[in-house]
């Protein structure tokens, strides 16, 4: 049996910075009737109790700080878990740009290579900046 371990990505900064995402809840537009129900719903699932169930059955993070405190035999049974949890308060969230899902995956394809050994870290990186570039400039 292998003993794993996490860690954040390296980073040349004091704290790490740790890239914070999660599904989405939407509450569509509908009628006031249908909107009111999701309403509702989405105010049940945000509340600690709910989303500490939520977490424990996805391992998500919490949408709530105030959900800790339901999470601490969770956390303590988790311990790589956990680990990643307190990380949370160096969360970033990832851009907002319409560029931004290409460039995502520009990201994960250059990390690709240069583990692979495909590309040296100085060739992808330039590809990469240029790629990227080249999307943002896009219309």
């Amino acid at each position: 049996m292998k003993n794993w371990a996490i860690a954040p990505f390296p980073h040349t900064s004091t704290n790490p910075v740790v890239d914070i995402y999660g599904p989405s809840v939407t509450i569509f537009k509908t009628s006031p009737e249908k909107e009111r129900a999701a309403f509702t719903f989405v105010k049940w699932l945000m509340s600690t109790g709910a989303n500490s169930q939520w977490v424990k059955a996805t391992a998500y993070f919490p949408a709530r700080q105030s959900t800790k405190a339901q999470l601490l035999d969770f956390i303590n049974t988790n311990p790589l878990y956990g680990e990643a949890y307190g990380w949370l308060q160096y969360g970033k969230t990832e851009p907002t740009v319409a560029a931004w899902n290409p460039i995502r995956t520009y990201i994960a394809d250059t990390l690709t290579a240069v583990a692979n050994a495909t590309q040296t870290p100085d060739a992808a990186i330039k590809a990469l900046a240029q790629k990227s570039n080249q999307t943002l400039a896009a219309p």
